[in-house]
């Protein structure tokens, strides 16, 4: 009995562990962003978006996907771009995009990345005028 509860206790915490932390993301204050700045993986910035379609676009996307972000084991997620979201001066937030992934703005919400449709995220990156996949 006593060797069982033992194994079910190890199954549950090994199960816990390859699954990572699943966490909860607030996107919403992107809404507010009247500038978008869109970074390569490096970290230079690739174009400045002002058009007010476009950035409400970007902000309504990741909206869709507030929940099932997880740390994964593995390490942080590289997304191909991130899109950094201002209001006026100010960084208000972002996220990454990758083809089938976003990842969180680390220094607004932590390494966290999840799985999106390939489909949507293409769409999305096209609107904006940037390739996925390094090509």
């Amino acid at each position: 009995m006593r060797a069982s509860a033992v194994a079910l206790v190890t199954v549950v915490i090994c199960g816990c562990a390859l699954l990572g932390k699943r966490h909860t993301i607030d996107f919403s204050p992107l809404k507010q962003a009247d500038r978008l700045e869109v970074l390569s993986h490096k970290g230079e910035t690739i174009k400045t978006i002002t058009d007010p379609v476009l950035i409400s676009a970007a902000a309504e996307f990741i909206q869709r996907f507030t929940s099932g972000w997880k740390d994964p084991l593995s390490g942080p997620v590289v997304p191909d771009f991130m899109l950094h979201f201002y209001a006026g001066e100010r960084g208000i937030g972002g996220y990454g995009i990758g083809v089938g992934v976003i990842v969180s703005n680390p220094p607004t919400h932590g390494f966290w990345s999840r799985s999106a449709p390939e489909k949507e995220v293409n769409d999305l990156a096209a609107r904006l005028g940037i390739k996925l996949g390094g090509t």
